[in-house]
């Protein structure tokens, strides 16, 4: 199993499950696609819902890696400007993405409890953090109660969570995943910016030019040619 890592089975495992949901992918599939046998699998993995774990959390770092990198080169107002831009890459495959969450919540109900109790855990850490940031700058109001703010932007990122897995409602006419990100961005850009936010605002780079940045990059629709020789 020369050259076989957990990671190389997570982006294989990550692609199927994007394209066909965790469910219908077995550990047979993962492994034919990887070119390897279940007895070699299971010296990683001793059993699916691992993976289906690993493989959701390797997600969410993968994406917090995209989002510092991308604030590396800006400051907090085009942060603001730019972010509903970057969520359009990942509504290529929104319903991808919403099949394979829904999977998660139904059959690893236990998993998927954690993974979302973490994920607001360090969503609140970095929207504290992002805030200071920001008031440092001078870009966001001195006068806001960062503690109030967090509590309410938790509560809009629930909701918007609640209503973005709920596919019972799939058959309705719902709002895109970016038109929702971009209505919740806006609340929040009028709450946080000061005067010399807005002048900044006004003056930073258009969404669109955003996309060159290679901070930018397609989320994993489908799978990778990862095949290993045992």
């Amino acid at each position: 199993m020369t050259g076989l890592t957990k990671e190389k089975i997570m982006d294989v495992a990550l692609a199927l499950f994007m394209e066909r949901g965790i469910r219908d992918v077995s550990i047979d599939e993962v492994c034919h696609e990887l070119g390897i046998s279940k007895k070699t699998f299971y010296v990683f993995y001793a059993k699916k819902e691992d993976l289906v774990r690993d493989t959701v959390y390797f997600q969410l770092e993968e994406r917090h890696d995209m989002m510092v990198a991308f604030m590396g080169t800006r400051n907090p107002v085009q942060v603001l400007k730019v972010l509903p831009s970057m969520i359009d890459e990942y509504n290529m495959c929104e319903s991808n993405y919403l099949r394979a969450t829904y999977d998660l919540k139904k059959y690893y109900p236990k998993t998927f409890e954690t993974v979302m109790s973490d994920n607001l855990n360090a969503s609140n850490k970095a929207m504290g953090e992002f805030i200071d940031w920001g008031t440092r700058e001078g870009f966001f109001r001195s006068d806001i109660d960062k503690d109030s703010c967090l509590v309410i932007i938790s509560i809009i990122f629930n909701g918007f969570n609640s209503f973005a897995y709920d596919l019972s409602s799939s058959k309705r006419k719902r709002p895109s995943t970016t038109a929702l990100v971009k209505t919740i961005v806006d609340i929040i850009t009028h709450t946080l910016l000061s005067n010399k936010g807005w002048e900044e605002y006004n003056k930073a780079e258009d969404p669109s030019e955003a996309k060159n940045s290679k901070a930018f990059r397609l989320p994993r629709c489908g799978a990778h040619e990862n095949r290993i020789s045992e």
